[in-house]
């Protein structure tokens, strides 16, 4: 199977074209700015103010020449720094479905709030809101989106926002590291690839583990599939490593939306599924400025006006706390950012107020590995 590379190559008005071999491997992306965002994968020399834009192509063995930076398509091949998380010990120790897609709760008259995309820029203001109200939510992280930056780097602010989310009774679960399609990619392994490794879709899960292995020394078990695109083989897979898929019943268009009709879809949800009968479960996103800010404190209030609770993913499916999470990392597989394992050097990667470390060794004297909610 061929993995799909980006390259860097020359934008023509019609179609881009692949430049020559010898024209790559002199390319010199220190001459080169990015423009637009993300999606845009155009780069400007800096003198000539030429344009070059990114380019698919299946061919695997010029992956040292996909540019990371400049396409949404290329960073799925680079993870976070540690060991390859896919064969920790994953016991099934669960009452709920693995791999099957959920979307009710155990009983009725529960709303679990769930938020996909984070964290970012949003992400604390809606941690506040959530204080405020007194809600515990569930949030589907994904690792390396939005051009945010990996969320175990110490030197932005995620490590810490994710850590208050966890202090404050909120559960984590994963999305994926770079919130790509799953279902669109491939389970299996790639040969013709430069460094021999798993698949795409294996990466874009275990590349989040890793990252959260990273924080917290421990993996979630539960999954939202980006786009909720995760068919039969996508579910067997998950099933193996031992995740519960997470599915939604009502969705907040944030991006297609008004604040106004989307509202409005979920007040007719309220009345239609009467709490003695059924259950809901919410997909909005902590990225979005108007569902943080304006449906997030309303769905709250009338959701409680009508009779709804609002519940975690783990408590509306009965799940103890427990068997949210599963162990990740000994000691010796700690802070992978010091100075002596990697090229980078500072404050530890597992570092807070409240802990306590040695970052020469990366022990911890304070908390167990396995963090429990609070």
């Amino acid at each position: 199977m061929k993995a799909t590379i980006c390259l860097v190559a020359l934008a023509a008005p019609v179609a881009a074209t692949i430049p020559p071999t010898n024209l790559l491997d002199t390319f010199n992306l220190s001459n080169y700015d990015t423009i637009g965002d993300a999606a845009s994968s155009y780069i400007v020399h800096r003198k000539t103010r030429k344009p070059f834009r990114c380019s698919f192509i299946s061919t695997a063995r010029l992956y040292h020449f996909c540019q990371v930076k400049f396409s949404r398509a290329c960073d799925q091949f680079v993870g976070p720094k540690g060991k390859y998380t896919k064969n920790i010990p994953r016991p099934l120790n669960s009452k709920v479905r693995y791999g099957d897609r959920l979307t009710q709760c155990h009983k009725p008259g529960m709303i679990a709030l769930t938020f996909d995309d984070g964290p970012h820029h949003q992400t604390a203001r809606l941690l506040d809101i959530l204080k405020k109200y007194n809600v515990k939510a569930t949030f589907f992280i994904s690792g390396n989106n939005r051009r945010k930056g990996f969320i175990d780097d110490p030197e932005t602010p995620w490590p810490e926002v994710l850590h208050r989310m966890h202090r404050e009774g909120h559960q984590l679960a994963s999305h994926g590291w770079t919130h790509r399609n799953i279902f669109a990619l491939t389970w299996e392994w790639d040969y013709d690839r430069v460094h021999d490794g798993p698949g795409m879709r294996e990466n874009q899960i275990v590349y989040n583990e890793m990252a959260f292995r990273n924080i917290f020394g421990w993996v979630p078990t539960y999954f939202r599939a980006p786009f909720n695109a995760c068919h039969r083989p996508c579910q067997k897979f998950l099933a193996s490593m031992g995740y519960h898929l997470i599915g939604r019943t009502n969705t907040l268009k944030d991006q297609n939306e008004s604040v106004r009709k989307s509202l409005e879809r979920i007040r007719l949800s309220f009345r239609s599924r009467w709490h003695s009968r059924h259950s809901i479960i919410i997909q909005s996103s902590d990225v979005q400025w108007k569902s943080v800010e304006h449906m997030t404190p309303k769905i709250i209030r009338r959701g409680r006006e009508l009779g709804w609770y609002f519940v975690t993913i783990g408590e509306c499916m009965n799940d103890p706390k427990e068997n949210w999470y599963r162990q990740a990392a000994f000691l010796d597989d700690l802070n992978p950012w010091n100075a002596t394992s990697a090229s980078r050097s500072g404050v530890p990667l597992f570092y807070n107020s409240s802990m306590s470390w040695n970052a020469t060794s990366a022990s911890r004297s304070d908390v167990s590995l396995l963090a429990n909610s609070p």
